[in-house]
């Protein structure tokens, strides 16, 4: 399957984007002090920061709105996880970015949900997209399915996230915003 394409004929790309530049790219690698997934810049730099399916959010570097900004996205993700582990060790196992193969995320739900991956192993083109509930205390992982293969699946309505709230959407495929 080629999601890019056929996520491009389900739900296409809006006119205009405000797509990153390979400077922008750089400097939230820089930051975050990691690769990141080559199918997720595709998506980025050709949907952007979106409001998908009128539910969840995607994140893009450098955005003035840090809700969507992938870094600052990323870090606060990363602390408010962490604080959980430190607070509920017991409940909250799964290990949380810059641990090695924690989560990192890449986006977040109206209900709280984080999208994002599990950063295990060097190759970040490996590594498996994942989304944590905001009342589970590990992600769902999708095993073998990076970040373009799951949001095609979400859009597409052949892929349904545990942590999503049944019969949310009555059609598929889902429609993206644009986020300024």
């Amino acid at each position: 399957m080629d999601w890019y394409t056929d996520l491009a004929a389900i739900m296409p790309p809006p006119a205009e984007t405000r797509a990153a530049a390979p400077q922008d790219w750089a400097a939230a690698e820089a930051a975050l002090n990691t690769a990141l997934p080559d199918d997720f810049k595709r998506y980025a730099e050709t949907w952007g920061p979106a409001y998908v399916g009128g539910f969840l959010y995607t994140c893009a570097p450098a955005h003035q709105n840090s809700n969507v900004d992938l870094v600052e996205n990323a870090r606060y993700v990363s602390d408010a996880l962490s604080t959980l582990k430190s607070h509920h060790p017991d409940r909250y196992s799964a290990a949380v970015f810059p641990e090695a193969g924690g989560f990192l995320a890449n986006g977040r739900t109206d209900n709280g949900d984080f999208l994002g991956w599990m950063t295990r192993g060097s190759d970040p083109n490996a590594w498996p997209a994942a989304i944590w509930g905001d009342e589970d205390g590990a992600p769902q992982v999708f095993e073998g399915m990076g970040f373009g293969q799951m949001i095609h699946g979400i859009v597409a309505g052949t892929l349904r996230p545990e942590a999503f709230p049944d019969g949310l959407w009555k059609a598929t495929p889902l429609d993206a915003a644009q986020l300024d």
